[in-house]
């Protein structure tokens, strides 16, 4: 896209089809039930079958809210965030000392529909942080990320052409763009339903 082009298009053109990922995982759950929600195969089976339905469900809603609030916070809405109720539940953070956790808070997320009206905000809430910016600016947006322990980026970096990079002057870290945080999203988002089919 031509830079003058990309300075006046809104960063939402670069992912078309974003608003369809909450009907497909609507789709996907309908009328299952509380066992099929929560089936998940013991090892031997392939890692992706551990997880249930619910819980590949529960974890693809924490990530946006994850990568929205937490990685990126007030860089990412000019320090005027839209109000998100009950962020701590959300975004589900362990106690220090303890494991990372992969879902919603269990206590206050358990029901598949309330599950799916999280996940449906951390949609819109992604569209609206692309609808804040133009192409130009979801390009060159950046934020920084030092990975947890056990998270391989050099694997995820291979399915980002751009924005999805290690920082030139630290190792440790990653430099991140909006366009390349969204992608990310879409990818997490498109794998856990994969993962449920």
């Amino acid at each position: 896209m031509p830079g003058a082009v990309a300075s006046t298009v809104s960063a939402l053109t670069l992912f078309p089809g974003w608003e369809e990922i909450g009907p497909w995982y609507r789709a996907e759950v309908h009328g299952l039930t509380e066992a099929q929600l929560d089936f998940a195969a013991p090892a031997p089976a392939p890692e992706w079958l551990w997880w249930s339905i619910r819980r590949h469900t529960s974890h693809t809603a924490r990530v946006m809210f994850l990568w929205l609030f937490s990685i990126w916070g007030e860089t990412l809405w000019d320090g005027h965030p839209p109000p998100v109720h009950d962020l701590p539940g959300l975004l589900n953070g362990p106690p220090a000392g303890q494991p990372a956790t992969s879902q919603l808070n269990l206590y206050t997320y358990w029901a598949i529909d309330t599950i799916l009206a999280r996940l449906d905000e951390g949609i819109a809430l992604t569209q609206e942080a692309l609808r804040r910016h133009t192409v130009a600016q979801a390009q060159q947006k950046t934020t920084t990320l030092v990975p947890r322990a056990g998270v391989n980026m050099c694997h995820l970096q291979q399915a980002h052409p751009q924005g999805f990079a290690p920082s030139p002057t630290d190792p440790a870290q990653w430099m991140l763009s909006l366009e390349g945080t969204v992608r990310h999203l879409y990818f997490e988002a498109t794998t856990h339903l994969y993962n449920i089919q």
